[in-house]
């Protein structure tokens, strides 16, 4: 569709009659203009990228089912199975305050979707040759993902809402939306394959994260050895997962600039720099604090061996004494 055709159909669409009469886009302010044209354009660019799709695509009613069922899921598990079955499989799970139970079923879940997450991102990017057309290439497998993690992020999005004083976060508001509605135009449209599945496999860091408020909430200490390398495993994937490829991403983008596809992207490329900067900001805040933590972890550590030390020492010198 050429350039003037669009404007034109553009402009046609936003002349309506009203029952105050004829509405013209050229009786608008400027900047109201301004701003309706651009989304319009937008709009119409991503629903012709969206052409390129395949044939034997995932039809968009199963990728709603995906996400409807995937919610459901979620919520089925955060308010009926989970409280069912955790007592049974952990009994200390009933001396959790209401707070905590909840905190507690919403860390399992998340596990469970960050898992299955990591496990077919990995699989699409290393064994596909998504590489060789990152914005335009095409996996099932991702679409099926992005209407999963839509679903999974719409549902522990309600769970935070509805239990906001032991959940809310505005951090983890700001990562839902941006991860969920750049899932979402994924599955929509089935452009942005390979930078959503690269960017996907960030989660395999989530579990360490669960596991490390589990063990504070079963009451053993930081200093113990399962929680030492616990944490240690969580600051390593953390740093591999979603700090060492921030500059590999960027540096990518970087690359493609210089390909067809970033023209045949158009207004598209928007969508490469708006969700990923917000979500790499996070990431190192969290990364910071988590450094912070282990810092305090080791240094507790050393003054406990330091404190075993001088006490065997003092026993010592008082058999010899003896």
């Amino acid at each position: 569709m050429s350039g003037v055709k669009l404007a034109t159909n553009v402009r046609e669409s936003f002349n309506f009659t009203s029952r105050w009469g004829r509405v013209h886009l050229a009786s608008l302010p400027l900047e109201l203009r301004r701003m309706i044209l651009s989304v319009c354009f937008a709009h119409m660019e991503l629903l012709r990228l969206s052409d390129t799709v395949p044939a034997d695509a995932i039809s968009r009613a199963k990728l709603f089912g995906i996400t409807v069922t995937t919610a459901a899921t979620c919520l089925l598990l955060q308010y009926v199975l989970g409280p069912l079955l955790m007592p049974v499989l952990l009994p200390k799970y009933s001396r959790l305050s209401v707070g905590d139970k909840v905190d507690w079923n919403s860390r399992i879940i998340s596990s469970i979707h960050a898992t299955v997450l990591t496990v077919s991102c990995t699989y699409v990017v290393f064994h596909s040759s998504l590489w060789m057309s990152p914005v335009f290439g095409y996996s099932k497998v991702l679409m099926a993902m992005c209407a999963f993690c839509v679903g999974y992020i719409i549902a522990d999005t309600l769970v935070i809402c509805v239990h906001w004083k032991n959940l809310g976060g505005i951090s983890w508001l700001i990562h839902h939306s941006t991860t969920g509605i750049a899932c979402a135009i994924t599955a929509l449209t089935g452009l942005y394959s390979f930078f959503m599945a690269y960017r996907l496999m960030a989660e395999f860091s989530t579990p360490f994260v669960n596991q490390r408020v589990f063990l504070e909430r079963l009451g053993i200490p930081k200093t113990s050895k399962i929680a030492f390398f616990n944490g240690l495993a969580l600051a390593g994937s953390f740093c591999l997962c979603r700090i060492m490829t921030i500059p590999v991403y960027w540096l990518v983008v970087y690359n493609f600039s210089f390909s067809t596809e970033w023209v045949a992207l158009g207004r598209g490329t928007y969508c490469l720099f708006v969700f990923p900067i917000p979500l790499d900001t996070l990431n190192l805040l969290w990364f910071y604090k988590i450094v912070r933590g282990a810092l305090k972890v080791l240094n507790l550590r050393n003054e406990e061996k330091t404190g075993d030390k001088l006490n065997g020492d003092s026993v010592g010198n008082v058999e010899k004494l003896d």
